[in-house]
């Protein structure tokens, strides 16, 4: 019985140029163009989990911001909703 595969192989086109940067990159860090193209999808993926911490940290830092705001003001309950809904009414997403 077969072993399942944990690699696949990826084939892709570059134009000259860019291969040639490429192999240029890869003989800079000693290491082959599929090592490139690992370490850039690599950084890719860390940066897509990035963006989504600090899209977390947006949305906490509105909340609380917020919550401050209606602690400093004082509001009821049905103006801080009225405050949420123009908020909300003008993009602001919570």
């Amino acid at each position: 019985m077969r072993k399942p595969a944990t690699t696949k192989a990826v084939t892709t086109r570059f134009s000259l140029s860019e291969y040639e940067k490429l192999a240029e990159a890869a003989e800079k860090c000693s290491g082959t163009v599929a090592d490139v193209i690992r370490d850039a999808w690599h950084h890719y993926q860390q940066r897509q989990h990035i963006e989504q911490q600090l899209l977390q940290l947006e949305q906490r830092l509105k909340h609380s911001t917020f919550e401050s705001l209606l602690a400093i003001t004082n509001l009821d309950d049905d103006a801080r909703e009225n405050a949420l809904q123009k908020l909300r009414d003008k993009g602001v997403n919570f």
